[in-house]
């Protein structure tokens, strides 16, 4: 909840006993919902409007009392109607996420343009992301950079945040990522946590500013610490791999348990690799399933893909290769290119599907065309076998030294077999075995038998 109750007692229309009502807000900001509940609702009953929106924001949020959207709805609409700017935002809100209406953006932009109209800086910010990303009206960016900067000139937060977007990206002015840094340092001046990770991304890649990693790492320490969710997956993922930091798996697993118990689906995938390969923790494959597991309930791509090649290989489980394929095209109507390369081949190799060459190859070619390494290394093998289209060496080893130039080890040993066996390509073992050393260098664990088949073999 940003900033829920933020000026709340502005242009307040009908203001409560101001000692209880202060003991309201305080116990709400202070974490105490239940209090702030029990002191605000004799108030609201009486036709206090501010503390109609906390008891709204309580059960929007379940704060204090049983959720209940419908309740939440009824307060902030009766509060809405007695002018209360922050109900009116509070509304707006409701029809932005769906939450006991309808999703309806039209409405919730009108709705976010009343409280406006009654100096709700927050809403300044939510007219300016209306426009920036063309919610419930057109994208305006000029008109978005209007709103952030009314915001930002009030000191809200958020302002400052439109405001380095806009400048970082050059949208509706030109491109100033220096500008954009200082936006989101004010930002954080003024209690915005996660503008931090702004900040550390433009420090770490020198964007407006000079690179500094262990600056970048301190701003997400910093921002960890305070409790944002993204940042402990970015601290933990610096610590699994010694990224301006020592490798320390122990911090790693503190910070991505974290994480990932605050519902992060991408700490979960990284948690559930490192036990897969063993990478910091001892291999634990049932310790890997489980946490693909719990991205995958998320609809986290990547968590779902894993967790389909878990079942294909029988990795923590026994091996189950039509629930791989269900949970691959699942992975596919999520966006992960990785599983229609992985699909590709369950199609091409009839896994736990019937075996239907051709759109096995027509998967695997379309990743391929997207210049995924990967599947340039498999399309490669396809046409070296004839597996969906018709056998076609020079093509195989055309395919093989692209996926290998883009940095796909097993395209960089299928390339130096090429080599080695003189297949489309002109027979070279000085080539083949330079191509396996840079596969084995590579990780492949397939290119140190092939390279010692190679040395071993008459010249």
């Amino acid at each position: 909840m940003i900033f829920y109750l933020a000026a709340l007692a502005a242009s307040v229309p009908s203001a409560p006993p101001e000692k209880v009502y202060q003991e309201a807000r305080a116990a709400w900001e202070g974490g105490r919902h239940a209090e702030a509940v029990a002191l605000a609702r004799p108030l609201a009953e009486k036709g206090y409007s501010v503390a109609m929106h906390i008891l709204g924001a309580a059960y929007d949020t379940g704060q204090g009392v049983e959720r209940d959207p419908a309740l939440a709805l009824g307060w902030f609409r009766r509060c809405a109607d007695l002018g209360e700017g922050q109900c009116l935002r509070s509304l707006g809100i409701l029809h932005h996420y769906g939450r006991g209406v309808p999703r309806d953006l039209e409405a919730a932009y009108s709705w976010y343009l009343k409280a406006a109209a009654r100096d709700v800086e927050a809403a300044y910010a939510d007219a300016g992301i209306a426009h920036h990303f063309g919610y419930g009206t057109k994208v305006d960016y000029r008109e978005a950079m209007r709103w952030y900067r009314k915001a930002a000139d009030r000191g809200f937060p958020l302002g400052y945040v439109g405001l380095g977007e806009l400048h970082r990206r050059g949208l509706g002015v030109a491109r100033n990522p220096a500008e954009a840094f200082l936006m989101y340092e004010k930002a954080v001046e003024g209690g915005y946590v996660p503008a931090m990770g702004a900040m550390a991304a433009m420090l770490e890649d020198g964007e407006g500013i000079e690179a500094d990693p262990k600056r970048a790492f301190a701003l997400r320490m910093r921002a960890a610490e305070a409790g944002d969710r993204d940042e402990m997956f970015e601290v933990g993922k610096a610590y699994l791999h010694g990224d301006a930091v020592g490798k320390d798996w122990a911090k790693a697993l503190s910070w991505l348990t974290r994480a990932a118990e605050g519902g992060s689906s991408a700490a979960m995938v990284d948690l559930g690799f490192a036990y897969e390969i063993g990478d910091g923790p001892p291999q634990d494959h049932a310790k890997a399933l489980d946490y693909y597991r719990r991205a995958a309930a998320l609809d986290d791509p990547t968590g779902v893909t894993n967790l389909a090649l878990m079942h294909l290989g029988g990795r923590g489980n026994k091996a189950d290769p039509a629930e791989a394929v269900r949970l691959l095209e699942r992975a596919v109507r999520l966006g992960d290119p990785r599983a229609r390369l992985f699909l590709g081949v369950a199609y091409a190799n009839g896994e736990g599907v019937a075996k239907d060459e051709k759109k096995g190859f027509a998967l695997v070619r379309e990743v391929a065309d997207s210049g995924d390494a990967e599947a340039i290394g498999t399309l490669g093998r396809f046409y070296a076998a004839g597996v969906g289209t018709p056998a076609d060496e020079a093509e195989a080893a055309r395919l093989f030294r692209k996926g290998a130039l883009l940095g796909d080890p097993s395209a960089m040993r299928h390339l130096g077999n090429a080599y080695a066996k003189g297949k489309g390509v002109k027979r070279d073992p000085a080539e083949a075995a330079a191509w396996l050393r840079k596969a084995q260098a590579a990780g492949d664990s397939e290119a140190e038998a092939a390279l010692e088949e190679l040395l071993s073999s008459p010249k």
